[in-house]
């Protein structure tokens, strides 16, 4: 029983780890955006929402992974 626990934790954290990834990705995206946007007021306000929005879910991601990771 034991180690399905820790084979399912294991594959949960294979899973955020991959969302955290795809976050990084995108927020990298959306900083060159920003940058490039400048002449675009609005776009550059949308683009730092959604900006916003990734980091906290990247933030929270990677809480997610250390809290797993304290339990393996």
């Amino acid at each position: 029983m034991e180690r399905n626990v820790k084979e399912t934790v294991e594959e949960t954290v294979g899973t955020v780890s991959l969302k955290i990834a795809r976050l990084e990705s995108e927020l990298r995206l959306l900083s060159e955006k920003l940058q490039l946007s400048s002449a675009y007021p609005d776009y550059q306000a949308k683009l730092a929402l959604q900006e916003a929005s990734a980091r906290f879910q990247l933030n929270r991601m990677l809480e997610v992974r250390d809290q797993f990771m304290r339990v393996c």
